[in-house]
């Protein structure tokens, strides 16, 4: 993040913000399922990252609230693309690429 803040998905159903001087948590987020893809960060700050479930989720990066969430037909193993217009780019497993916006 702009901050330094380090975000990454897990195995283990959570997507972690990780504090850049010394690794500790800042907050977690729990998906409910495999988080595979690593984010994708917003000109805002935004946080975008898909889920095995085939959700794509933005998340608030001051406390990792859900601002919103689109459930696409697949799994989503690959990472979000941010195009220049914000436009949100993530393809799935249905065989499909979304492009959200």
């Amino acid at each position: 993040g702009a901050d330094g803040t380090i975000c990454v998905g897990s195995d283990d159903y959570y997507v972690y913000a990780l504090n850049p001087a010394d690794g500790s948590v800042r907050w977690k987020y729990y998906a409910g399922i495999y988080v595979d893809s690593s984010p994708a960060i917003g000109a805002d700050g935004t946080i975008y990252i898909g889920t095995d479930e085939g959700s794509v989720y933005a998340l608030n990066p001051a406390d990792g609230s859900v601002k919103w969430k689109y459930l696409t037909g697949g799994w989503l193993m690959s990472s979000p693309a941010i195009g220049a217009d914000g436009t949100i780019y993530i393809g799935s497993f249905d065989y499909s690429v979304y492009a959200i916006h």
